[in-house]
């Protein structure tokens, strides 16, 4: 699974550098400095991480999202479209956990935070109602906004997400 973490940091930080490219493209093409871009960094405390993650290990995965997102976040899965607003990523916590026995959620620690840009390893596993399991790991990367998330990612091999068979 080393390999698998190892070249998924090589597509974060790729997908990273795009995104700066495409926000200085964007810029200039307007006739506008590059840098109304740059954001004062504004980092979550390390309480706040720690209340957040906890939230998520208690499988409150609806109320992580009503207590820690902004309003207007963004949440995106691997390269899909992201959801859009807070609301939305309730309704799809909540619709994810009703099709669920049982949820199983780890924080696979340290936790990486470089200003406001946090990127925290999940271990999921979920039992669901149909006798399927779902077993998945991914890397979640954020930007906050103070102390709520502003926009999230999330990398994994879209493979997991397949049901088995118990």
């Amino acid at each position: 699974m080393v390999g698998f973490f190892e070249a998924w940091h090589v597509v974060v930080l790729d997908a990273l550098k795009l995104v700066g490219l495409r926000r200085q493209r964007m810029a200039t093409s307007l006739g506008l400095s590059p840098s109304i871009f740059k954001r004062k960094k504004q980092m979550p405390t390390a309480e706040t991480l720690e209340r957040f993650i906890a939230r998520v290990e208690e499988n409150a995965h609806a109320e992580a999202c009503e207590e820690f997102y902004t309003a207007n976040s963004t949440m995106q899965e691997n390269q899909s479209p992201p959801r859009i607003g807070r609301d939305a990523h309730v309704t799809n916590e909540h619709k994810v956990m009703a099709r669920a026995k049982s949820v199983w959620s780890k924080c696979v620690r340290p936790v990486f935070v470089n200003g406001d840009n946090v990127v925290i390893r999940w271990i999921f596993h979920f039992d669901w109602a149909d006798g399927t399991v779902t077993h998945m790991e991914e890397l979640a990367y954020q930007r906050w906004d103070g102390e709520r998330i502003a926009e999230e990612t999330f990398f994994y091999d879209p493979a997991q997400r397949i049901p088995g068979k118990i």
